[in-house]
């Protein structure tokens, strides 16, 4: 039974309310003029459908408003309508519409759509982040108290040396061992006291929240797939799905500071994967992984035309394609052609293309196709591509992290070597200290034993 009368259905959402149903069967009471043109292709920005209806009541065209939701189905169907073929085929936001306008007694009212719902007005995602600051101020380090005692005991010492030039050894050693002492009684004394001050600031700590907005970020070894998904929650837009040819891995971590589309625009060619609108829904997948239609093209299924070859074609080899409208047709559809006056045969995949259906004429889709297993071959390339620059960028970061270690390693072990170089001259200059203390004795004892002798031979 031959699928011959055409069926359009047009459904109008304010809101996300169902206001208004147009349906068009060629015959009463459906059989309202409808013209569509339904446009798709593998880019990542929304396609446009331009519809325009015909004989609408002011009422019915009224409902019909900017920002306003649409849904078109549309397909075939037998004489006694048991066997069917109708299909959604686009879901789309009025963007433009046209006044209503009486063109020879037929009312019009022309609208134009974009695929999906506005995502590019979107903000940059900013993620709330609470950061407490304290208020009362903490106290200063037991070290640093430690410091300034000792600092002033070693005035003190040195002070007493100078008011006294001629102390004993015996009197310079007791001495250094009462300001000693004294040190060791202060550290004592202070430890207690600090302790005792942490313990009471520890319990009567006090906070306040402070509120930032920062982008949203992911942290190193964060997968390409995650990011999309985790943008796409945030920013409240619908993916249909989510299968990406490669699963990028961002090993420095990715910050995504810009517009939530832009953000899953990049992040799903670091994936090699293609963002584009099917049937009105975000889709982010590999076309390589598209069910394949049991439709063959050929002149007695629907294949108005031979194919035509497109030399200057973006992607490589093309060929148009002109075909009785199909509402399986869309962006990454897979199906078999054969005609036979070209030389165009087996699985090809649908780039882009137009669906057009005209009141008084015959619906079709015409299409932009590539060989199937030329566009895996060229996926393939580009996923190896990219391997192979992750795996270099991997390892430079690798090298990168093991020269760092080396440098940290390098200026500790200096570092360490400074320490004990200082500590061996403080014990040298202490040593000095002490050899120029006794020099000094011994150079007043032979003073003191000049000065003997010379009250003895007078």
């Amino acid at each position: 039974m031959q699928l011959v009368h055409f069926y359009t259905r047009i459904e109008l959402r304010n809101k996300g309310k169902l206001v208004y149903t147009l349906k068009s069967m060629q015959a009463k009471p459906y059989n309202a003029a409808v013209d569509v043109t339904i446009n798709y292709s593998n880019d990542d920005t929304p396609s446009t459908t331009d519809v325009t209806l015909h004989g609408l009541i002011k009422s019915n065209s009224d409902k019909f408003i900017k920002g306003s939701q649409v849904d078109i189905y549309a397909g075939f169907f037998n004489s006694d309508k048991t066997v069917h073929l109708i299909k959604h085929q686009v879901h789309g936001t009025i963007t433009t519409i046209q006044p209503r306008k009486n063109d020879s007694g037929d009312w019009q009212l022309t609208f134009t759509m974009q695929d999906g719902e506005k995502y590019d007005n979107l903000k940059p995602i900013k993620v709330k982040q609470s950061k407490n600051v304290r208020l009362v101020a903490s106290q200063k380090s037991l070290e640093s108290k430690i410091r300034e005692f000792n600092s002033s005991y070693n005035k003190q010492f040195n002070l007493w040396r100078d008011k006294n030039p001629h102390a004993t050894d015996k009197q310079v050693k007791d001495k250094r061992r009462h300001y000693t002492n004294l040190k060791k009684a202060a550290r004592t004394e202070l430890s207690s006291s600090w302790n005792k001050k942490r313990k009471y600031l520890n319990a009567h700590k006090k906070y306040q929240k402070k509120t930032i907005y920062q982008a949203l970020s992911f942290k190193a070894g964060t997968k390409g797939s995650a990011i999309i998904k985790k943008v796409a929650k945030e920013a409240g837009i619908s993916i249909g799905k989510v299968d990406v040819v490669y699963d990028h891995v961002y090993l420095k971590g990715y910050v995504a500071k810009k517009k939530p589309m832009n953000v899953i625009r990049e992040v799903a060619g670091d994936c090699n994967t293609n963002c584009y609108w099917q049937h009105g829904y975000l889709m982010i997948k590999d076309f390589a992984k598209q069910t394949k239609l049991s439709y063959v093209a050929t002149p007695e299924t629907g294949l108005l035309q031979p194919p035509e070859y497109q030399e200057d074609s973006e992607n490589g080899q093309s060929w148009e394609l002109s075909l009785l409208y199909n509402p399986d047709m869309t962006t990454g559809v897979v199906f078999k052609v054969k005609h036979p006056l070209s030389d165009l045969k087996g699985w090809v995949i649908v780039l882009t293309g137009t669906n057009t259906i005209s009141s008084g004429s015959t619906p079709t889709s015409d299409v932009t196709v590539m060989l199937y297993d030329d566009y895996k071959a060229q996926q393939a390339k580009k996923v190896k591509n990219a391997k192979n620059k992750d795996a270099s960028t991997a390892k430079k970061i690798a090298e990168q992290k093991k020269k760092e270690k080396a440098k940290k390693d390098k200026e500790k072990t200096k570092d360490a070597k400074s320490k004990r170089a200082i500590r061996r001259n403080s014990h040298k200059l202490d040593q000095q200290d002490a050899q120029k203390e006794k020099d000094k004795e011994k150079d007043k004892n032979k003073d003191k034993n000049s000065d003997k002798n010379k009250k003895k031979g007078k």
